[in-house]
């Protein structure tokens, strides 16, 4: 990014999925008979046509609300064909014979619970570690270089995590587990709303990787807990169910957050405008930058815009730093909204655990006599 601009993290999947797309034609096993066995004949198009129609829709109303007004015909139309489409695809999936998303799995409310509970986990989440990245370039200043150094901690975190997490799964119930997990991500979420310009280096990369580890295990584990309220037959259809909820998340979180941030943008600046207006100290210190440029040999009229531009920065700055921090709080408090939802989740089954101190010779040896 900071050497050939943003686009370029596109390119960036182009040579990766070129040597996935290698491993696939030549590393996965191809059975021609299974193949034509496991054709459903038919393909959903009316489903497949109205999920990308209700999605798409969605997301241009919900990118563009503050630029035509969220009251707009243009915004309101967006949302009017996105709520019709969202119908259609609700009523054509609990019709047609195969699906693309199988809509009766979720009559059990167990999945339903631990699907909308992933949605709303990497809405929130994820979408929340979207803009951190831009806010450490934007209001602490680092350059996008600086900025990924500094986040390169979380990975090796977030693996760590995920594995120990996972561990503790093993021991005690899954959903305490994620509970658990969720609370200190909430926690160490909020930390991120007390970061600005005078926040040490070592505490901002503390934080950032306390986060990153507590995060990993909800991440590690849900997927583990979806598939373990269903029936064994309906286990491939919720592990494709419970990717959905995750693309979808990621898909809705990042424009909503981004939005949310944006309008808290344009409060926070009319506020301190305001208060420009009204507080005579900001008036004081307007009047000594414009001397002070005045001194520095500039002349009236430029000393006066240099002054003025000088004040409007900082408190454009003021205005950024509070919406991001907003935005952490609010990700914060919705994250404490997700534990009521993954404790009432009831797993149907569970992996075979070997108790502690078991020996393989001697239960063989019970078993047989």
């Amino acid at each position: 990014v900071e050497q050939f601009g943003w686009r370029s993290v596109f390119y960036v999947n182009i040579p990766i999925n070129f040597f996935s797309l290698l491993l696939i034609m030549f590393l996965m096993p191809r059975d021609a008979e299974t193949e034509k066995l496991g054709w459903p004949g038919s393909v959903d198009f009316i489903g497949l046509g109205t999920l990308t129609l209700c999605l798409s829709t969605l997301l241009l109303g919900v990118n563009n609300g503050r630029t035509f007004g969220w009251d707009s015909s243009y915004i309101l139309g967006l949302f009017a064909v996105s709520a019709v489409s969202c119908v259609i695809f609700l009523i054509t999936e609990l019709k047609v014979p195969h699906p693309i998303v199988e809509m009766r799995v979720f009559k059990n409310t167990s999945f339903s619970l631990s699907f909308f509970a992933r949605l709303l986990n990497n809405a929130i989440f994820q979408s929340t570690n979207f803009v951190f990245g831009i806010f450490m370039q934007r209001d602490l200043r680092f350059s996008p270089l600086q900025a990924g150094r500094r986040l390169v901690p979380m990975a090796f975190t977030s693996a760590f995590g995920a594995v120990t997490w996972g561990m503790l799964a093993d021991r005690i119930s899954m959903p305490i587990v994620i509970a658990l997990s969720l609370l200190a991500s909430s926690i160490t979420m909020y930390l991120y709303s007390q970061l600005d310009l005078g926040t040490s280096l070592t505490y901002i990369i503390l934080v950032t990787i306390f986060q990153s580890l507590f995060r990993s295990g909800a991440q590690a584990t849900m997927t583990t807990m979806a598939l373990g309220t269903l029936p064994a037959e309906k286990v491939t259809l919720g592990a494709g169910l419970d990717s959905l909820a995750k693309s979808l998340g990621n898909t809705l979180g990042v424009p909503l957050i981004t939005s949310y941030v944006t309008h808290q943008e344009a409060t926070y600046l009319t506020k301190l405008m305001r208060r420009q207006n009204l507080d005579s100290e900001t008036g004081d210190a307007l009047a000594a930058l414009q001397r002070s440029f005045e001194q520095a040999g500039e002349s009236v009229d430029t000393a006066r815009t240099r002054s003025q531009t000088l004040i409007r920065n900082q408190l454009i700055e003021r205005a950024s730093i509070g919406a991001y921090h907003d935005s952490f709080r609010l990700a914060a408090v919705a994250g404490l909204f997700i534990i009521p939802m993954v404790l009432f989740i009831r797993m149907v089954h569970h992996p075979q655990r070997r108790p502690r101190g078991f020996n393989r010779s001697e239960a063989l040896a019970r078993a047989e006599a």
